[in-house]
């Protein structure tokens, strides 16, 4: 199973729920179907209530929050994704 860096995390969570996996691949939706990063069910275990509104975010800004990287720097993304107006506090949510 895979998803698409631009779905939503949320989706992507609920999709791993009705196919009762426990981790997708993140796949980049260009040519190459190269493996960008891998999303799993451990991932939500560090989200506090007051950031259950990353979960809309796409997976790749979601996974990048939760993991206190930069999105941005990276060139799969570069071109693909809008800067999110998002702001939140990373050393409450960071593992």
């Amino acid at each position: 199973m895979r998803v698409a860096p631009t779905v939503p995390a949320i989706e992507a969570f609920a999709e791993m729920c009705k196919h009762k996996v426990s981790g997708v691949g993140v796949v980049s939706d260009g040519d190459g179907d190269e493996l960008i990063a891998i999303l799993s069910a451990s991932d939500l275990r560090c989200i506090q209530p007051e950031h259950f509104g990353m979960l809309g975010l796409p997976v790749a800004e979601f996974l990048a929050l939760l993991h206190g990287e930069d999105l941005h720097s990276s060139l799969v993304f570069k071109k693909k994704l809008q800067t999110s107006k998002t702001r939140v506090d990373m050393s409450a949510i960071i593992c």
